[in-house]
């Protein structure tokens, strides 16, 4: 039996055999295919070429040698051909889809290869899971959330949130060489200037009691968390000033003026004390009413404790548009197994006081 390929599509995952430290970079550009997409991504072709990966995105250049004006040569990838396309098929008469065996050269004379095909399942209306279906999806609990505009119902019911097949397991404070790859579950993940890890995109995480899924862009839209009340003490990041946590200007993770690095579920309920759980929040939404949401988690947790029930705290992340890293709101709901309805639902808008809509008693 053959080999089994996929069609490359935007947000594919690529590798240089000439960079200087191995990094993982995303195809960002298709320059010739308008139209022939895979689940809403534009495939790839043959004349996908130049800059397609954007600039510098393999790091340091094996092929271009050092001066001491530039001791470190940064990427110049431009794609001048492809191999291994699908030569069976044709886009706009001219060109071919590339595929996971495809090969490209770089003016420089690099050879570029995928690691991963950017496609990823989005189906468009996922059932709303029953105690019949086993285990839940995260997907189809926010497209469910998505799809109610008030009265939200349980996505519990008699069932437990339990890890998809496909997650990966993620280590809090896993770390690796700074611009380089690190391996989580058998998938490889590129990390920034200080070693922290990248998320991928389209990819849900399973870091001990709590799941995390992320977007298109690596965001995390979704948090799951099967509640587990400690008195462990937060952890040594947030035990810091607070003037440390706050920043004058937005950065690179989307931070603003008077933004802490809110959890999105508290580690004390069971989130995770990594990044993967950190987002920028309005210092008033983290110290005051998200606690509300909190408390109730907490409060459910000690009510049910004896009862043989488990308690979650369903997180759903929401931003203003797709080039946004800081997040426009959150519906968080409080929710126990075998009930149909959550015991707390509200929308916080990632602002000042007045920010919190409560999604059970709507008027």
């Amino acid at each position: 039996m053959g080999k089994k390929l996929e069609y490359i599509v935007k947000g594919a995952m690529a590798q240089c055999n000439q960079s200087k430290v191995p990094m993982i970079a995303q195809l960002n550009l298709i320059s010739d295919n308008m139209f022939v997409n895979i689940n809403g991504n534009l495939v790839a072709t043959t004349l996908t070429l130049g800059p397609v990966f954007g600039p510098a995105p393999f790091g340091v250049c094996n092929m271009i040698p050092p001066t001491p004006a530039v001791p470190t040569p940064p990427c110049v990838c431009a794609i001048l051909s492809w191999s291994g396309a699908y030569t069976s098929i044709k886009s706009n008469m001219v060109s071919s889809p590339l595929t996971t065996d495809s090969k490209g050269t770089c003016a420089l004379g690099g050879s570029i290869s995928f690691k991963m095909s950017g496609q990823f399942p989005k189906p468009s209306i996922p059932p709303i899971p029953t105690p019949a279906t086993g285990s839940m999806n995260m997907l189809s609990i926010s497209q469910s959330r998505q799809n109610s505009e008030a009265g939200y119902k349980s996505m519990i019911g008699e069932q437990c949130i339990q890890a998809d097949d496909a997650a990966l397991q993620y280590v809090a404070g896993q770390k690796g060489k700074p611009n380089s790859t690190i391996d989580i579950g058998g998938v490889e993940h590129r990390t920034d200037e200080k070693g922290k890890v990248i998320l991928n995109p389209n990819t849900t995480y399973v870091c001990g009691d709590s799941k995390y899924q992320t977007d298109e862009q690596g965001r995390v839209v979704m948090a799951v968390a099967k509640v587990n009340v400690t008195k462990a003490k937060r952890p040594t990041l947030q035990n810091k000033d607070v003037k440390d946590r706050i920043t004058n200007n937005v950065d690179e993770n989307g931070k603003a003026d008077n933004d802490d690095r809110g959890h999105v579920i508290a580690h004390v309920l069971g989130g995770s004390s990594d990044e993967i759980n950190l987002l920028a929040q309005n210092f008033h939404l983290n110290r005051s009413e998200y606690r509300s949401l909190e408390n109730e988690a907490q409060k459910a947790k000690e009510e049910d404790e004896n009862k043989g029930k488990e308690v979650y705290m369903i997180v759903e992340i929401i931003y203003p548009d797709n080039d946004t890293k800081r997040p426009e709101s959150y519906i968080a709901s409080v929710e126990v197994q075998g009930e149909k309805k959550p015991r707390a639902c509200k929308k916080f808008l990632n602002r000042k006081k007045d920010n919190t809509v409560d999604l059970l008693n709507q008027s």
